[in-house]
């Protein structure tokens, strides 16, 4: 299509002949990815002019097509509908008003589920797009039912892939704008919360997710903010007033911000994850080799030297082999720097007559 590239003239008549094609079964589903197009179009297709009748503009008129779509049980039209309103709300939030969007607003929170994590992922991307492009229109109504939906997402052991992804940057991107009651501490919160909200002890994927999700935010909120939810993590690993099931989650937690973000200033982080390899529970080591393993990829200069003087050791080598493989799955291009010190204790330990070691190697 190139409808983007028309002459000025021939839109004024072209775009309420297209709106009325977004009205008929058997065109509607052409029209929306036509819309899309021309909202993504580098020329001025003219989207913002006024429409007959109507006191708003076809812009608008489209979006309140757009958000009666998401309620169709048609699920190509709403994944079609779900992209064409991110393209709009990326490249044309100007034009459209604060009422524009609450159409929009309120039918997506049933589409936040894992019945299907495709239109979930598109709907979590309008979401981010909304926080990115009009915060001050939409923040305030995402906090009732959005959010809350995004959370018990997160608690879905069916959440994987595009979907996981996207729920991880809408809440970034609300941490971002910093804005309460959607701030960095009350989001944390709530997150962690999570991990025990039905009085059980999560499984080990809901902990990776939530994890996860706790790391997307830190990465993107104020330093001071991410040091001191670092440093009460580290003392949670001390204080033995904490369940095991939480001290397991700070690990997870503080390997999955280590990855992202150095922690080498936090003098009683390394101390603390050493000491876990000590305590005589299985999990909990198995936490502490995760959280090593991550928090070295977050500065491989700080870190590997001591994780390789452990590994050589030999008290804990499968474990220290264990946070050498997360290391290298977390590491990225960075590695490449670092190879020449790694093959040496890998091609050692890979001659090792232990099964279990050789298969970590």
């Amino acid at each position: 299509c190139r409808l983007g590239d028309l002459h000025a003239e021939a839109l004024p008549a072209l775009l309420p002949v297209l709106l009325e094609r977004m009205r008929n079964e058997m065109t509607r589903i052409a029209a929306v990815k036509t819309f899309a197009l021309l909202a993504a179009a580098k020329v001025d297709a003219q989207l913002a002019s006024p429409l007959a009748g109507t006191g708003g503009s076809v812009l608008q008129a489209v979006v309140g097509e757009l958000a009666n779509f998401l309620r169709k049980s048609d699920k190509p039209l709403r994944q079609a509908a779900l992209s064409a309103l991110d393209t709009i709300v990326t490249c044309h939030a100007a034009a459209l008003a604060p009422a524009d969007y609450d159409g929009v607003l309120e039918q997506m929170p049933p589409l936040l589920s894992d019945a299907d994590l495709h239109v979930a992922h598109l709907a979590l991307g309008v979401a981010r797009s909304l926080v990115l492009q009009a915060a001050d229109a939409t923040v305030p109504k995402l906090a009732p039912a959005i959010v809350p939906r995004t959370l018990s997402l997160l608690q879905s052991p069916l959440l994987q892939g595009y979907a996981l992804k996207s729920a991880f940057d809408f809440l970034a991107a609300l941490v971002a704008h910093g804005a309460k009651p959607l701030d960095f501490s009350s989001l944390t919160k709530r997150i962690l919360a999570l991990a025990d909200s039905d009085g059980t002890a999560a499984s080990r994927h809901s902990l990776g997710v939530l994890s996860q999700a706790i790391a997307a935010c830190a990465t993107e909120a104020k330093a001071p903010l991410r040091a001191s939810t670092v440093d009460a993590f580290v003392k949670q690993l001390s204080a033995p007033s904490e369940s095991p099931h939480k001290r397991v989650l700070a690990l997870i937690c503080l390997g999955e911000i280590g990855a992202k973000n150095d922690l080498s200033a936090h003098k009683g982080l390394l101390p603390a994850v050493m000491a876990a390899f000590d305590v005589n529970e299985e999990e909990y080591k198995a936490a502490a080799s995760y959280a090593l393993g991550h928090v070295a990829a977050g500065n491989l200069s700080f870190y590997l030297p001591h994780l390789l003087k452990e590994v050589e050791a030999g008290k804990h080598e499968y474990l220290m082999l264990s946070a050498l493989n997360e290391l290298a799955k977390s590491g990225g291009a960075s590695l490449a720097a670092v190879v020449p010190q790694l093959l040496p204790t890998l091609f050692t330990f890979a001659e090792r007559d232990e099964e279990g070691v050789r298969n970590v190697v």
